[in-house]
């Protein structure tokens, strides 16, 4: 049975909410899906999806991000997401590779039995807010890295 993975971000300011290394023109914003049966691992699937947003003051809008997997009973779905921040180089735009810029995080775990997904994680849903993106986590995020 196939099932689509939808993951919906709300519409956020990139200057305003998230730091980034100083130099950073845009950032790759980017999702995996894994599927997995509990009693078969070798039995997997996975989706990607990745979009693009200017780091500046301009409004990203409202995203949703769809991914197709197969909906095994009896499986383990993990969604992760990540952020690279994209530099202008000699050699055009390339990823940060500074220290405490790149980050990544799994953001859902869910089990399915029956027809229903069970979540794991006390903030995730179906339809998943993103808590790379969220605003405790951005706090947090402010926190720790430094402009």
């Amino acid at each position: 049975m196939d099932g689509l993975l939808q993951i919906n971000l709300p519409s956020f300011v990139p200057a305003q909410s998230i730091i980034a290394p100083t130099g950073t023109v845009s950032v790759l914003c980017h999702f995996t899906a894994m599927n997995c049966l509990l009693d078969n691992p070798g039995n997997c699937e996975s989706a990607s999806a990745e979009f693009t947003f200017n780091y500046n003051d301009t409004p990203v809008d409202v995203q949703t991000i769809s991914l197709q997997l197969p909906k095994l009973v009896g499986s383990l779905l993990i969604t992760a997401a990540s952020l690279k921040y994209m530099m202008a180089t000699y050699n055009g735009l390339q990823p940060s590779t500074r220290e405490g810029f790149m980050p990544a995080a799994i953001v859902s775990a869910m089990s399915l039995l029956g027809s229903i997904y069970f979540n794991s994680l006390s903030n995730s849903s179906p339809d998943l807010p993103l808590l790379l993106l969220s605003p405790d986590s951005l706090q947090r995020q402010r926190q720790c890295m430094p402009k």
